[in-house]
Order: C-alpha cells, then sequence, then structure tokens
C-alpha cells in the first residue's frame, strides 16, 4: 500500500499526471526516513529538513505534510505493509503538482503532489565488512543542501560505481 494525495492505495491503483512537474522538471523534494520497530528515527529533524527544502523551493506543503500529518501516514503504511517489527524506511516525495507545461511556477493554488511508501529495510553487512568505492566528480547542481528529486548525477555515479565492480 502507498500514500498518493490523501488516499491510501495499492502501489498498482497509484496514477499521477504526466504533467506533473516532478516527472516533468523533478520540480520537488523529498525525504527519507529510518524506522526502527515502527517507529520514525528523528523524526523532527527530517521534518524540518524536508519543510525547509519546500519552502526554498516556494512549494506550499500539502495539508498532510505536517509532522503529524506524516506521522499518521507513516503510521498507517507501516501497519498495512507489516512492516512494524525490525527496520524500513519512510519514503516521502511532494512535487509542485500537475500544471501546464511552463518554465515558471504555475499558479497560486496548483495543488502540490504528496507521495509517501514504506519499504522494509536490511542494513548493509558493509558497516561492520568495509566496501570497495570509486570517487566521481559531483556534477549536481550547486543547492545540493536540498533534497531534490532530480537525482540523476546520483543514478549516474551509481552506476559507474557497479560497473567498476565497487
Amino acid at each position: 500500500m502507498i500514500y498518493l494525495n490523501g488516499d491510501y492505495l495499492a502501489e498498482q491503483q497509484a496514477r499521477l499526471s504526466v504533467l506533473d512537474r516532478g516527472f516533468i522538471f523533478g520540480d520537488g523534494v523529498y525525504e527519507v526516513w529510518r524506522v526502527v520497530r515502527g517507529r520514525l528515527f528523528e523524526p523532527e529533524r527530517h521534518h524540518a529538513r524536508l519543510e525547509r527544502g519546500l519552502r526554498e523551493l516556494a512549494i506550499t506543503p500539502p495539508r498532510d505534510a505536517t509532522n503529524e500529518g506524516i506521522a499518521g501516514v507513516a503510521e498507517r503504511l507501516l501497519r498495512e505493509n507489516n512492516l512494524l517489527a525490525g527496520e524500513a524506511t519512510l519514503y516521502v516525495e511532494i512535487s509542485r503538482g500537475a500544471a501546464p507545461r511552463t518554465h515558471y511556477f504555475p499558479p497560486r493554488g496548483t495543488r502540490p503532489t504528496m507521495f509517501a511508501m514504506a519499504s522494509a529495510f536490511t542494513p548493509s553487512d558493509s558497516r561492520t565488512t568495509g566496501t570497495s568505492v570509486i570517487t566521481q566528480l559531483d556534477v549536481r547542481w550547486l543547492r545540493c543542501d536540498i533534497k531534490t528529486i532530480q537525482l540523476l548525477p546520483n543514478v549516474l555515479a551509481r552506476q559507474a560505481a557497479v560497473a567498476a565492480g565497487a
């Protein structure tokens, strides 16, 4: 089960507009919370970072994007996905919403899109055994302090590491 714009749905039932600015431009932010035995780890710190990213990008937070709202979404997703024991993650993504494709912000009142999912998490043994790595030039934009959903440089760097056997 996932959460999308106030609804709890099976993943296969979820639908986004192809005009969602997250899809078209990567115009949004995300946050990932660790979950231990059904409880969000440092929820206030993660929520503060999500709020800061929304503020920096001038995205109006959806009504469920409050600390309490996200805690409620997390509680239901963790329960319904049988993730109350062990470790998990909660992923929340908020885009500017669906609007005609323009390079300026859509009109005031455009509803942002909020998506959330909970997933099982198994910590890597590399914490204690170490891991092989490579280095890459940082080609991301100069606002790496904002967790935007445009992660193509991260994807390319990770693939280069995989290709190098690291």
